[in-house]
C-alpha cells in the first residue's frame, strides 16, 4: 500500500518534471522514510493521549529523542517489528511518567542511568557504523546532554516542579535502550562466534 502511494507520487513527479527519474530511488527511499516518521510519530501522540500522558512524555522526549540519536541503542530488526518495540516503549515511559516514586529512588535510577549512558554510549548498529572520529564527537555530545539533563533534573528537583521526574525518566529509559542495544550486540557476537567455530 505505502509502495503504491509512493509509486503514485513519484510517477506524478516525473510527468510534471518536479525529480529526475534517474534519481528515483533516492526520491522513494527519502518519502519512505517520511512516511514511516509520521506514522511513528501520529502513533506516539495518539498513545501520549490516550494514556493521558502527553505533556509529560514531551518533557521526556525533550532528552530521551536526542540522546538516542548520539548514544544508540536497541533497534529491531525489521520495519514492523521497530515500529511495534517503540510504541511499547512510548507506553511503558507513559507508565513510568504516571507512577508516584520516592525522591531517592528516582535520584538514585538516575545515577546508575548516568554512569550506563556515559560507560556504553555511543553503540552502534547494522545500521549505523561508526568511524572513530563520530564516536568521539557523538560520545562529546551525549557527555553534554547528560550535562544539561542532569543540571536542569537538579534544578526542577530543588524547586518541586513536578516534571523533575520526567526528564530523569527520558534518561533512564535512554540507559534502557542502551543496556538493551549493548545486550543485542553480545548476543549477535557469541552467535557469530558458535558458527564460526
Amino acid at each position: 500500500m505505502m509502495n503504491h502511494i509512493i509509486r503514485c507520487i513519484l510517477t506524478y513527479s516525473i510527468s510534471e518534471d518536479c525529480i529526475n527519474k534517474k534519481d528515483l530511488d533516492i526520491y522513494s527511499f527519502g518519502m519512505e522514510c517520511m512516511i514511516l516518521k509520521w506514522i511513528h510519530y501520529t502513533s506516539y501522540i495518539v498513545i501520549g493521549i490516550v494514556l493521558d500522558s502527553l505533556i509529560s512524555l514531551f518533557v521526556s522526549a525533550c532528552i530521551l529523542v536526542p540522546l538516542r540519536t548520539r548514544a544508540g541503542g536497541y533497534h529491531a530488526n525489521t520495519r514492523i517489528g521497530c515500529y511495534f518495540f517503540s510504541c511499547f516503549m512510548v507506553i511503558m515511559l507513559c507508565i513510568l511518567n504516571g507512577i508516584f516514586l520516592p525522591d531517592w529512588i528516582i535520584i538514585l535510577c538516575l545515577f546508575f542511568s548516568d554512569i550506563a549512558i556515559f560507560l556504553l554510549a555511543p553503540i552502534e548498529n547494522e545500521n549505523r557504523i561508526l568511524e572513530q572520529d563520530e564516536i568521539t564527537q557523538f560520545r562529546r555530545q551525549v557527555i553534554i546532554l547528560l550535562m544539561i539533563g542532569n543540571v536542569a533534573f537538579l534544578i526542577l528537583q530543588w524547586n518541586e516542579i513536578a516534571i523533575s521526574k520526567y526528564l530523569e525518566n527520558g534518561i533512564v529509559m535512554a540507559a534502557i535502550l542502551l543496556l538493551l542495544g549493548k545486550g543485542k550486540e553480545c548476543l549477535t557476537s557469541i552467535s557469530l562466534k558458535k558458527y564460526s567455530t
